[in-house]
């Protein structure tokens, strides 16, 4: 009978409203389960179809296990969304992945354009993956693979992880989001009423379907809790919790927490049952925290909250590309005077998010393909496989003496540009001899020479002899090397020409008949649309922008 309901007013809401809408770019995306009843969604083209069904199998198998639902989606962009993040949580409460109140859901996405990776997590699953854990696993598991232009392997192994810690731990079915009954006096009114009260109606349900019930004492740190305390009430006698005021938060606070709420690096809001405290006394408070996540502050093992300031005081070692550094840095505690000095190493300096790695002397090709960004192969920065170090661009009469004359006939034909590539750390004394020549192919239409292994030929295609509908043809095609003068010619029969379709007197027949064709297609449409509203699709969930993303 519930979802009886839920479907009747949701279809009413279709009706009624229709102009409401997530943005273009979000609608765009295709939904994986509406589509083929899977959990892939590859607008990017980066998936074959074989790791499509690979994750298909790996994610069917947690849904039926946990119920967890898991939607892996790859886009070429997302704009105009305002940032990749903003995208990711748009999309999950666009298709509401995760079951209907248990908020189980998870979304992993790939903006190839932007070069971010999302993952975005259902209010239940925040618990069972911190955003902490989830960017370990991005950090660990995905943007080394796709920095080496292995997406594939990077979707698979961040979702084999992703599974890995939810079949570990799955989330309960029923979260803490308690659900009621819509009154049966109700129905009437929805099955008939009008759209201002059926709206009405479907508002109060959602408000009593996102209440959360905590104890109205204690304290909590959550950023589901700290961002929603409207939707707090007493587990106690199930009444809404009130929120403090901010002058009164500040009396509930330890001297620690004043202190972080001083430096930033944690926010505190109150909560209190006015029912079972009226006049919230020390102890009769729900204090709700959020770390802000300041890089600069850590937490005091003494005071045990973020109380600590770092600071650089000196730099003894510079990081290289391939080496740490190290580094004097002072720690000090705004509440116990805690002070402490450490030499830390600073990371080594980190190559530029689109750069190639390469072997310091050989040769290369690779087509001069511009991505998604726009950035050609021959315009990305290289460097050192070997010691990490950037290459030096090599040009002109230095590469010149370098090349074959095979390389130097493509060159000028335009079918091959070659960049000379110097590890000047690797050898920092060989002039010119030691250096990795890298060809970018053009789409240039210039042929390879068997001789030369090079794209050196031209080919001039001849008509000899015109086609008709009565005889066949003939065409000479030459192509010759410009740089061994090899050269050879093949002629080629063209087929006679099709004779010109027979020219029929349409009778007044034909409208019928166009009518009947007319017809049928309509009917063969209604069906297709019929068959696709039966499709599955995601349960409902709803996410608060939980989650972590990375670049590569």
């Amino acid at each position: 009978m519930k979802r009886t309901l839920w479907g009747i007013w949701f279809g009413f809401c279709l009706i009624i409203f229709p102009l409401f809408s997530h943005a273009l770019t979000v609608q765009e995306v295709p939904n994986p389960r509406q589509q083929d009843g899977g959990w892939v969604s590859d607008m990017a083209n980066i998936l074959s179809s074989e790791t499509e069904n690979q994750l298909n199998q790996m994610i069917s198998q947690l849904e039926a296990t946990t119920g967890a639902e898991i939607a892996v989606v790859t886009v070429p962009t997302t704009a105009p969304s305002s940032s990749p993040k903003a995208f990711t949580t748009d999309l999950f409460n666009h298709w509401g992945i995760g079951k209907d109140g248990a908020d189980n859901g998870l979304l992993f996405l790939t903006a190839v354009g932007e070069r971010r990776v999302e993952v975005e997590t259902g209010y239940a699953m925040e618990s069972v993956l911190p955003d902490a854990e989830v960017g370990t696993i991005l950090k660990t598991q995905v943007t080394p693979r796709f920095r080496e232009g292995d997406f594939e392997g990077g979707i698979v192994a961040g979702t084999q992880a992703l599974i890995g810690v939810i079949a570990a731990e799955p989330p309960p079915l029923m979260s803490e989001v308690e659900t009621e009954a819509i009154p049966r006096d109700w129905i009437p009114l929805l099955l008939v009423g009008g759209g201002g009260l059926a709206a009405i109606a479907g508002g109060t349900i959602y408000r009593q379907k996102q209440r959360i019930f905590i104890e109205p004492t204690g304290r909590s740190r959550s950023q589901k809790l700290f961002q929603n305390p409207q939707r707090l009430y007493c587990n106690q006698c199930k009444h809404p919790l009130k929120t403090l005021e901010e002058p009164e938060i500040d009396s509930h606070l330890t001297p620690p927490e004043r202190v972080a709420q001083q430096l930033g690096s944690v926010q505190f809001k109150g909560v209190f049952c006015a029912t079972c405290y009226p006049s919230h006394p020390i102890g009769g408070v729900q204090i709700l925290s959020y770390e802000t996540q300041l890089s600069n502050v850590t937490h005091c093992p003494t005071c045990q909250e973020l109380t600590v300031t770092r600071q650089v005081t000196k730099i003894v070692e510079q990081p290289t590309w391939n080496k740490p550094g190290k580094q004097w840095i002072t720690e000090d505690c705004h509440c116990c005077d805690r002070h402490e000095e450490l030499l830390e190493d600073i990371p080594p300096v980190e190559p530029p998010a689109d750069a190639v790695f390469l072997q310091p002397t050989g040769r290369s090709r690779v087509q001069d393909q511009p991505n998604i960004g726009g950035t050609r192969e021959c315009d990305r920065p290289a460097h050192c496989l070997v010691c990490r170090y950037p290459l030096n661009q090599i040009q002109g009469y230095p590469l010149q003496s370098l090349l074959t004359p095979a390389e130097t006939t493509a060159q000028t034909l335009d079918s091959v540009k070659f960049i000379g590539w110097q590890c000047t750390n690797c050898y920092p004394q060989s002039g010119n001899h030691q250096v990795h020549i890298r060809g970018y192919i053009q789409n240039s239409g210039i042929l390879e020479c068997t001789i030369c292994q090079e794209l050196t030929v031209t080919r001039t295609e001849q008509l000899i002899q015109q086609p008709t509908i009565y005889s066949t043809g003939s065409q000479e095609i030459r192509d010759r090397c410009h740089c061994c003068g090899n050269e050879s010619i093949q002629s080629i029969i063209l087929p006679a020409l099709p004779p010109p379709p027979p020219v029929y007197s349409y009778s007044s027949d034909s409208s019928s008949s166009s009518d009947s064709s007319s017809s049928y297609s309509s009917s063969d449409s209604s069906s297709s649309s019929s068959s696709s509203s039966d499709s599955s699709d995601f349960g409902g969930g709803d996410s608060g922008g939980g989650g972590a993303g990375d670049n590569w």
